[in-house]
């Protein structure tokens, strides 16, 4: 694996930084418990901002630390992250200080970035971050993803090295269902409209039985209750519960009640595209309402 460590020379608004290590993972792997908060945003391809994936921002006391992680199906070729401690414009991915440029295809990759490159920022300081991600699907290129939105630009706050994440317990699908604890909630937000509890309590108790639009559905539902419930949602998952009210109910079909048939089958190749982002943005949903990302799972 090579390294290219390349130090911006761009006069950008703000201190862009440019050196760093990466961490190359060709597999998900269990990683070492950072104590501070983690940010996770979408990984966004073309200007449809299609999910690809997702990134994540934490710190330690010394250390930046941002994960690419790429969706089944899609690889990592090349990850390129510009920093900056204000605002910056967009920059190709070839002018950010830190390159890595990976041997073949990787499922996930971490850079490392000593918080000293942005002059050691204290926690509650804001550093604002451009990831690039170049991406195969299917082992096809299909050119460079980007944390937020399309050749977007994300906000961080640097966290305390003691920092836990804020906000109450979060809760699974089944653990809604099941009446673990009192909704918070008789209706919430789904697909844009305002879902009353009786038809949300049938949305839940219906099989999935592999229709994408079941299977987010569920999890939006848990996540909103997590929500309504004090639950801290992170940016990614906030913004992909807001995409969300405007992609599901494009995807209804003719008697436009779930579930909408988004299956790959032989049957229903047409709906291949929107089943991967059913599916992938329902994982990573399903990851907030396990306790995985920024809230704790509820004893």
């Amino acid at each position: 694996m090579k390294f290219s460590k390349v130090v911006s020379m761009l006069a950008v608004a703000g201190a862009l930084t440019g050196c760093g290590s990466t961490e190359i993972i060709k597999a998900p792997v269990a990683e070492t418990p950072v104590p501070t908060t983690t940010d996770i945003h979408a990984l966004s391809l073309g200007e449809t901002n299609r999910l690809v994936g997702d990134v994540s921002v934490r710190n330690d006391a010394n250390t930046l630390f941002l994960t690419v992680s790429a969706h089944p199906g899609v690889s990592v070729e090349d990850v390129r992250v510009c920093l900056g401690v204000s605002a910056f414009n967009y920059l190709s991915p070839e002018q950010c200080g830190y390159t890595a440029y990976i041997p073949g295809l990787v499922s996930k990759a971490t850079v490392s970035i000593p918080l000293a490159d942005l002059g050691e920022p204290v926690a509650g300081e804001v550093v604002y971050i451009q990831a690039a991600a170049a991406v195969a699907e299917r082992g096809a290129p299909k050119g460079f993803a980007y944390a937020g939105t399309f050749k977007g630009r994300v906000a961080y706050t640097v966290g305390g090295s003691e920092i836990v994440p804020s906000g109450a317990c979060v809760m699974t699908v089944d653990e809604w269902a099941g009446g673990k604890k009192m909704w918070p909630s008789q209706s919430i937000v789904l697909g844009g409209k305002e879902v009353r509890h009786d038809e949300l309590l049938d949305i839940l108790a219906t099989p999935s039985a592999g229709d994408a639009s079941l299977l987010l559905a569920k999890q939006i539902i848990a996540a909103r209750l997590n929500e309504a419930a004090g639950a801290t949602l992170p940016i990614g998952v906030a913004s992909a519960l807001v995409a969300m009210d405007t992609w599901l109910p494009a995807q209804a079909d003719q008697d436009g009640s779930l579930p909408f048939q988004i299956a790959a089958t032989a049957e229903n190749l047409p709906n291949s595209d929107a089943f991967d982002v059913g599916v992938n943005t329902s994982e990573m949903i399903r990851q907030f309402n396990a306790g995985k990302l920024a809230a704790p799972a509820c004893e």
